[in-house]
């Protein structure tokens, strides 16, 4: 249980300190997740778009907040 609170205790911070990034990777998420069920693909190439699709929703929060 001392491992799960560490977690959730270090990703309270990081959203504390980079909110547009995680807005960005869920919204990234869940349209790729969206997106995949509509076409219905499967596979590696599924998993592959959810990933891309979660790392430009990042950037996107990133830039919007203008830090490195």
């Amino acid at each position: 249980m001392k491992e799960i609170e560490k977690i959730r205790r270090r990703l309270t911070e990081l959203m504390a300190k980079y909110p547009n990034r995680f807005i960005g990777a869920i919204i990234g998420f869940l349209a790729g997740l969206l997106l995949i069920v509509v076409i219905k693909l499967l596979g590696f190439f599924g998993a592959l778009f959810i990933v891309v699709c979660i790392g430009v929703g990042f950037l996107i929060g990133k830039k919007r907040e203008g830090k490195d």
